[in-house]
């Protein structure tokens, strides 16, 4: 499979670009690639088949996709401009995006800004769905990402976005899909309860369960699911009736310190 390799637009916590040609060898022959955690679009964007179907919970980060087109990438311009650089005016754009009303193609366009200047490529929001990513404290003003935009936008041809849960793209695939998973990391420290926030609400245990409950039944189906994980006792019981397991070694951010980084391990299982 030739790799076309765009970087996405977006930072993104867990953003799987840079090892995306070691998941792509294992994508099975398929029709249209379905992501129902697409985040960055890493995948979206860098597929080699013509249909695409991407769902995320967090309906700002759909609304940008939706929202992409030549107007839009012309307009986030106009806020990568140092008169929108600094810490000030950060919290100034913030505080629109929370507090205002305004259509979803500037929520779109301040929300590419937002990502840009926050920290560590966070996507944050406290329980009443505001956004509370700090400013990333930039030395510099950061560098409008035109090329990626574009070349995002000549992919999103026959590529469609939904703002829904994980269940429900599951139960929009047929026949001639293939479905890759990048749902919030399991840490083994948190077998039980809540242990992330996934866009404003929890992803728990119990949803990664569901999950392989649903990836089973699309292989029952005929339907390849792939999902991607840390690798660790809990998640290898946890995808323990999977086809197979993939392991393979990648660089990770360590803790607030973005330049601190360590080898870890990611796990691949395959429902085929």
């Amino acid at each position: 499979m030739t790799l076309i390799k765009i970087k996405p637009f977006l930072k993104w916590a867990g953003n799987k670009y840079r090892i995306i040609d070691k998941i792509f060898p294992f994508f099975l022959p398929h029709k249209r690639l379905v992501e129902p955690f697409m985040g960055s679009g890493a995948f979206a964007f860098n597929r080699t088949v013509k249909d695409y179907l991407g769902a995320d919970i967090n309906s700002d980060l759909i609304n940008v996709f939706n929202c992409l087109n030549d107007d839009f990438i012309k307009h986030v311009k106009e806020f990568f401009s140092p008169d929108f650089f600094g810490e000030k005016m950060y919290y100034e754009m913030r505080e629109i995006f929370n507090e205002e009303e305004i259509s979803l193609f500037d929520r779109a366009s301040i929300f590419v800004y937002l990502n840009k200047y926050g920290f560590n490529g966070l996507c944050r929001y406290n329980r009443h769905g505001k956004f509370t990513t700090p400013f990333n404290k930039s030395k510099k003003p950061a560098s409008f990402p035109e090329i990626e935009l574009k070349n995002a936008l000549l992919k999103k041809e026959n590529a469609f976005f939904k703002c829904q849960s994980f269940e429900k793209t599951f139960s929009e695939v047929f026949s001639g899909d293939l479905i890759y998973c990048d749902p919030p990391y399991l840490p083994e420290q948190h077998k039980n309860g809540v242990f992330t926030t996934y866009s404003g609400n929890e992803f728990t245990f119990e949803n990664h369960i569901t999950l392989v409950e649903l990836a089973q039944q699309c292989q029952q189906m005929g339907i390849p699911v792939l999902i991607s994980n840390h690798s660790s006792e809990i998640t290898k019981e946890l995808y323990q009736k999977a086809t197979q397991i993939i392991e393979f070694p990648v660089s990770r951010s360590m803790g607030r310190y973005e330049n601190s980084k360590n080898s870890a391990l990611e796990l691949l299982a395959i429902y085929s």
